[in-house]
């Protein structure tokens, strides 16, 4: 029941990064068609940046969105099953116990 504790927290954790990286790409995306479609942009690659245009950064932003969404739904799963679990080892402690 601990070790279901620890992965829940695990979990919700990994959650609350992935919904803020959707959050920061939500941003920079709205921010991206703000701007003119001349304007230089850059992406960063580790420690360095590389320039690229608009439609590159638009649509890397587009699949970085999709992996999020796509994360974020596997760790709701996740999550589910790790409390169904818990419930259920709390309900057999009862029994036990009883």
């Amino acid at each position: 029941m601990q070790k279901h504790g620890k992965d829940l927290r695990g979990v919700q954790n990994s959650m609350s990064v992935c919904q803020r990286e959707g959050r920061s790409n939500q941003v920079t995306t709205s921010q991206i068609q703000s701007l003119a479609t001349d304007t230089p942009l850059f992406r960063a690659i580790g420690k360095g940046f590389y320039m690229a245009s608009q439609e590159e950064v638009q649509s890397d932003l587009q699949r970085e969105a999709e992996l999020l969404a796509k994360t974020a739904k596997d760790l709701a799963n996740r999550e589910e099953y790790l409390e169904r679990r818990i419930a259920q080892n709390r309900s057999n402690m009862i029994d036990i116990a009883s």
